[in-house]
């Protein structure tokens, strides 16, 4: 499974709502892909937890995007990257990817560190087993 976390601008949230169905479109066709869905969680800027922004008069509101995505196989992850590259640029564009965990047994895993490593992928293991 893949687990992208974007962080999205306020002001750049309708043109990422675009992407998102587009990407949701294409994925469709996709026979390997298990499911495919974006959620949204919206955020104040105040990362301190103490009830206090440190500048209340700067917006810092965002929005952190997360996509749940699972495919059959390493081989079907290569086959949606490649499917959703383009997009991928725009969305990479208009936002900043935080985090992106790869899931899997370590032969599946082994076969996507070349196409996710340059995105700074933290890969999980099953098993806690890297070999």
């Amino acid at each position: 499974t893949l687990h992208p976390f974007f962080r999205v601008a306020a002001d750049a949230n309708p043109a990422v709502k675009v992407l998102c169905a587009q990407f949701e479109e294409r994925t469709q066709n996709e026979k390997d892909a298990l499911y495919y869905h974006f959620t949204w969680c919206q955020k104040d800027g105040d990362d301190d937890d103490d009830g206090e922004s440190f500048d209340p008069s700067f917006d810092t509101s965002y929005f952190i995007l997360f996509c749940r995505e699972a495919y059959t196989s390493a081989d079907a992850v290569k086959i949606h990257l490649a499917n959703v590259g383009d997009l991928l640029d725009e969305i990479l564009s208009l936002t900043t990817l935080e985090r992106l965990e790869v899931h899997g047994t370590s032969s599946e895993l082994a076969e996507l560190h070349e196409a996710l490593d340059p995105l700074g992928a933290d890969f999980y293991y099953a098993n806690g087993v890297a070999n």
